[in-house]
């Protein structure tokens, strides 16, 4: 809390992220509010605040890596591209995140799309920096095979006695 509240205090270094009043003004309000807010962004400004949560507050916002990803299939063509764009080793870090999340909720078979799970695995392989890791780790999470109980939804549960 201290940090959002002395939200200048707490931006990265890097003159790449200038955080705008609306990003301040968004990271002010309590975890709940910014959950609820979130949902009523267009695609590019809950992207802006991911990356902004994600990159520059802190700690991270990582729980608008969830709710971005509930959004599936329709913001893959999106992502696919920002994917491509990305000069940064912290936005496809960022990128693979939500991916994993979205196969982690089922939203999106990411595992199953070739050409995507191709473009991360190439952009994870020209990464340089201590990022590197965490994103492989990320993409082999997305290539593990789901336990059957998580595949169909169901949960199985044992009675007590």
């Amino acid at each position: 809390l201290i940090c959002l509240i002395f939200f200048g205090a707490c931006i990265s270094n890097d003159p790449e992220f200038a955080p705008s009043q609306f990003d301040r003004d968004f990271f002010n309000l309590t975890t709940n509010e910014q959950i609820k807010q979130f949902s009523k962004y267009g695609i590019e400004t809950q992207y802006e605040l991911l990356v902004v949560g994600n990159q520059v507050v802190h700690p991270p916002a990582l729980y608008l890596i969830e709710e971005f990803a509930r959004k599936g299939e329709t913001v893959i063509p999106f992502l696919h591209t920002k994917l491509n764009q990305a000069k940064r080793d912290v936005a496809v870090r960022d990128i693979v995140a939500i991916l994993s999340e979205m196969q982690r909720l089922r939203t999106y078979d990411v595992q199953g799309d070739a050409s995507l799970m191709a473009l991360a695995e190439n952009r994870i392989a020209a990464m340089q920096g201590q990022w590197k890791l965490v994103t492989q780790h990320m993409i082999e999470e997305i290539r593990r095979p789901m336990p059957k109980d998580v595949k169909s939804g169901k949960v199985e549960s044992k009675a007590r006695g």
